[in-house]
C-alpha cells in the first residue's frame, strides 16, 4: 500500500465517513453538502491519524517498525506537513459547506474538532479520562456534523434530536459487551479472527454513542428549543 495513503488508515476514515452516510439515510436528505461532509470527515481522520503517528513515532519504531515513518517510506516533516495540510482541505471544505447550507456551524463544528484532533494526539491521549472523553467526543463529531448539515440545509432540529443522550449512552454501554467477551481467552481462542472485527467495530460504535451523548447533552443545554419556524441554524453567511 502507498505510504501516503497507509499512513491515514483508510479502514479507520471509511468507518467515520460511513457514519456521515448513515446519517444521510436517517435524514432522508441526498445533496451535496452531505457528501461533501462525509469527505470532511474522511480527510480530518486521515489528518488525525497522521498527526497521531507524527507525535507517536518514538513509540512506533519499538512496537510498529514496518509503520509509514519509522520505516522511513514518509520522512517526520513530511508526515507532518501531510498531516496540516489534509486539516487545511478538512477546514477547506467546512467553509463550502458553510455557503452551501447558508450557515456557519458545519465550520464552527470542525475547525475545533481539527484542533481537539491535534492536542489528542500531542498529550491528552496520555491522560486516561480525558484522552477516553476525547476520542469518543470526536467519534461523535462523525454524526453530529453530519446532523448539522442536514438541520441547516433543511433548516429543521428534528434529525439532531433523533438521538436522545441518555440513549446514546445506554446503546454505547451495551455495544462495549463484544470488546469485553472478545477479551476473554475462551472467546478470543475460539473466535480469534472474527472477535478482532467484532471488537473493532463494536468499539467505534461505543465510542461514537458515547461521544455523541456528550455533544448533544450539550446541544440541548445550548439550543433554544422553540416552535418558531426559525431554526438556530439559520445564520446567513451573506449579507
Amino acid at each position: 500500500m502507498n505510504a501516503y495513503l497507509e499512513i491515514i488508515r483508510p479502514g479507520n476514515a471509511v468507518m467515520a465517513a460511513i457514519a456521515v452516510i448513515l446519517m444521510m439515510f436517517v435524514g432522508h436528505y441526498y445533496e451535496l453538502p452531505i457528501i461533501i461532509c462525509a469527505l470532511i470527515v474522511f480527510v480530518c481522520t486521515g489528518a488525525g491519524n497522521t498527526i497521531n503517528d507524527v507525535f507517536d513515532v518514538k513509540i512506533d519504531e519499538i512496537n510498529k517498525p514496518n509503520r509509514p515513518i519509522p520505516s522511513g517510506r514518509i520522512s517526520l516533516e513530511n508526515a507532518r506537513n501531510y498531516a496540516f495540510a489534509l486539516f487545511g482541505i478538512g477546514i477547506a471544505l467546512s467553509f463550502v459547506d458553510s455557503y452551501l447550507v447558508n450557515s456557519i456551524w458545519p465550520s464552527v463544528i470542525v475547525i475545533p474538532a481539527a484542533v481537539i484532533m491535534y492536542l489528542y494526539a500531542r498529550n491528552l491521549k496520555a491522560m486516561p479520562l480525558i484522552g477516553n472523553l476525547t476520542v469518543a467526543t470526536l467519534t461523535g463529531f462523525c454524526f453530529v456534523i453530519a446532523g448539522t448539515v442536514i438541520a441547516c440545509a433543511t433548516n429543521s432540529l428534528k434529525i439532531l434530536l433523533l438521538f436522545n443522550p441518555s440513549t446514546s449512552f445506554l446503546i454505547s454501554f451495551v455495544f462495549k459487551s463484544p470488546k469485553i467477551f472478545s477479551n476473554s481467552p475462551i472467546f478470543y481462542s475460539s473466535f480469534s479472527s472474527s472477535s478482532l472485527l467484532i471488537s473493532s467495530i463494536a468499539k467505534f460504535i461505543s465510542r461514537a454513542l458515547l461521544g455523541l451523548a456528550f455533544v448533544t447533552l450539550t446541544l440541548s443545554l445550548l439550543l433554544p428549543y422553540t416552535t418558531s419556524n426559525e431554526s438556530p441554524f439559520s445564520g446567513s453567511l451573506s449579507s
